[in-house]
């Protein structure tokens, strides 16, 4: 499949979706912050970075002519080695102590390789591409990519055996400190997925670890509502207290991304506006979006903007690849939840509690569909097709599982109700 420009597309058509049946959650005027492809956010970005790093820059990845490479003190060969060591140490064996020196050294060098990226888009404005390459270090850049991968990848799986509460005797957790370390550890794999792997494969123009990074930084953002109560406090204040080294761009990251239910809705769905840029005929990516602007906690998130996504995807289903076989259902029943009252014709009432009984009558349903997060059910649910290996999450957080019934519920009779708030009961 060929990639699509995306960059290029969505800065010369600022207001437009990023693709045809794709309305942004941001409405006129407000461009969306999380992206890398809205107008002017990677030339502002990049802008950022020069200001604070320019002295940085000349002696990160530019050489002069005729001469060796200067490489600054977090990117050079014996710290990316140095990093690549731990991660094994704690691929075989993993400690709190391994793992969290591993976090803070790759948090370091992944903010440098992001910002030195952000720069080459920069000078790519104004400098043909092949000569903004030949100046900087393509084999470091390709081999810190790389390193960084690998441990984020490590990190991935760790935190998430650790939040199934997988037993490891050597991963002990002092309870004083807890909060702060497993709040730092989220967030640098999200910002690592997210910001600093997904600007390395546009520049190595790697469409399918593009979206594997972004679908692994949904995941992990995802897992923060259910820990928050247990591990930290919904505030802006661990994101600057996390890691004394962190770039200002880490720090903003976590403010923006990790400090609010809003803030993780508005992240992700941002993440899924890239997916479906970058494969816009996959109709999951489409469905999860939906449930973000439908049900999650998204200010900027219009009925208005939310009917006009509903109506393209149920025009173009045809034309999508993967599609659920509950798709089309889903669309009904959240155009009826968005929908005010006096919009909701009999037949429409009548219409949505025959789908409502025949996708949450049981738990069963809800547990093979994946439709909420099930406490009890152990096995991971995977996407469909060229994603089977990557983790797919539930449809409906249990923040917008509650919305939605909540507004679902009054149009059942009292047996209907009884029979979904048995099932519901069930599955917890």
């Amino acid at each position: 499949m060929a990639r699509p420009n995306v960059r290029t597309a969505n800065q010369q058509r600022p207001r437009q979706p990023l693709i045809n049946g794709v309305q942004s959650v941001f409405p006129k005027g407000k461009s969306n912050p999380y992206s890398r492809f809205h107008p002017l956010g990677a030339l502002f970005a990049a802008a950022v970075a020069v200001i604070l790093a320019v002295f940085l820059y000349q002696s990160l990845f530019i050489s002069p002519k005729g001469g060796n490479s200067k490489i600054s003190t977090f990117l050079s060969e014996d710290n990316l080695s140095k990093l690549e060591s731990i991660t094994s140490e704690v691929e075989k064996q993993p400690t709190a102590l391994l793992f969290g020196e591993m976090m803070e050294v790759s948090t370091r060098v992944g903010g440098f390789l992001e910002l030195a990226l952000l720069q080459m888009v920069t000078e790519s404005e104004e400098t043909p591409e092949n000569e903004v390459i030949s100046v900087y270090d393509h084999t470091l850049l390709q081999r810190s990519g790389k390193v960084i991968r690998r441990t984020v990848d490590i990190a991935y799986e760790t935190l998430l055996k650790l939040l199934r509460g997988v037993p490891n005797a050597n991963f002990h957790l002092p309870s004083e400190h807890s909060p702060r370390m497993l709040f730092s550890w989220m967030v640098s794999t999200a910002q690592m997925y997210n910001a600093v792997l997904t600007e390395f494969y546009l520049r190595e123009d790697n469409t399918y670890h593009h979206a594997v990074s972004l679908i692994r930084s949904v995941n992990v953002l995802g897992w923060a509502p259910s820990t928050h109560a247990n591990f930290f406090n919904w505030s802006e204040s661990p994101c600057q207290s996390s890691y004394e080294a962190a770039s200002e761009k880490w720090t903003s990251f976590c403010e923006k991304s990790c400090t609010s239910l809003t803030t993780i809705a508005t992240r992700q769905a941002a993440s899924y506006e890239e997916l479906i840029a970058l494969y816009p005929r996959y109709a999951p990516f489409r469905l999860h979006y939906l449930f973000l602007l439908a049900l999650g906690e998204i200010p900027h998130a219009k009925s208005e903007a939310v009917l006009q996504t509903i109506h393209a995807q149920r025009k173009g289903l045809s034309t999508y690849t993967n599609v659920d076989g509950f798709h089309s259902s889903w669309l009904d029943l959240l155009e009826f939840h968005v929908r005010s009252s006096d919009q909701r014709s009999a037949e429409k009432v009548d219409n949505t509690r025959k789908i409502v009984r025949g996708l949450l009558q049981s738990c069963g349903n809800l547990s093979s569909h994946h439709f909420i997060k099930l406490n009890h059910v152990k096995h991971e649910v995977h996407w469909p097709g060229t994603f089977s290996n990557e983790i797919r999450p539930p449809l409906l957080t249990r923040a917008q599982s509650l919305n939605f019934i909540k507004k679902t519920l009054p149009i059942m009779n009292a047996q209907e109700e009884a029979i979904i708030l048995e099932a519901i009961k069930e599955c917890q």
